[in-house]
């Protein structure tokens, strides 16, 4: 090869490189005047919307943080630093060949940018485990008894609403009720037994009286088996008469 044809061979070599360089300017400077436009910014609030609208429904059932970010400070700082890489862009395609010196007001705007791009990755990852747990809760859902969560679901209804303060009050009005019922009845059953006991003794003396003054009057029969008795419309006694060592019944209640 001689040398003329080593310095064409260069020439074109670089010439070829050169034209690379412009085109791969280009292609950046359109690639990031277009992924960072309004569409971005619109296609963002959507995903975001539907996000968290997905998320106030499934925070019923699943335990799921809240999204929660400025997204007007995410964008301004991302068409701020879109204006200034764009710039730095456009010089670039006009001198390829030329060093370029990125100011530190510059650097700092790319460097905020670079951590909303790091808080949104995180948020997102977040965001991947929240939709696996509301995977295995719908897993759950199929593969649970329909019963079983009809009933746990009527549980935790009516837990909530025993726990509600109207609700409450009223609980603790009947509780208090049931105590004073009981205590009452502890007491009429006492009162009852104690007027048992009062009955069955009076009667029997009443009994014995009488059949005293009989037996003084010569009387042929006495009374027996006089004791007191319940009825609908109150307390009442039955007795019998014995003649001749015969048991009659005249109280006209079976004894």
């Amino acid at each position: 090869m001689t040398g003329t044809q080593l310095i064409e061979t260069y020439r074109k070599f670089f010439s070829d490189e050169y034209e690379n360089l412009k085109r791969s300017v280009g292609d950046l400077l359109r690639e990031t005047s277009e992924s960072f436009g309004d569409r971005l910014r619109a296609k963002f609030e959507q995903v975001l919307r539907v996000t968290n609208e997905s998320r106030v429904f499934w925070q019923k059932f699943v335990d799921i943080e809240p999204l929660s970010f400025a997204t007007n400070d995410i964008f301004e700082d991302c068409a701020l630093a879109r204006e200034k890489l764009l710039d730095i862009m456009k010089i670039k395609q006009r001198a390829p060949l030329e060093k370029l010196n990125i100011s530190e007001e510059v650097r700092r705007i790319v460097g905020r940018y670079a951590k909303h791009v790091s808080l949104i990755k995180r948020l997102s990852s977040e965001v991947d485990d929240a939709k696996r747990r509301i995977d295995d809760f719908k897993t759950k859902l199929t593969t649970s008894n329909v019963d079983d969560l009809e009933r746990e679901l009527f549980l935790q209804r009516a837990t909530k609403t025993r726990h509600s303060t109207e609700v409450a009050l009223l609980c603790d009005e009947f509780q208090t009720a049931k105590k004073d019922k009981a205590e009452a009845e502890s007491a009429r059953d006492g009162i009852r037994k104690d007027l048992g006991h009062y009955r069955r003794t009076t009667f029997l003396e009443c009994q014995e009286i009488v059949n005293q003054y009989l037996e003084t009057f010569g009387a042929s029969f006495r009374l027996d088996r006089l004791k007191p008795a319940n009825i609908r419309s109150g307390s009442t006694s039955t007795f019998g008469v014995v003649i001749n060592r015969t048991f009659l019944n005249v109280s006209g209640t079976p004894l």
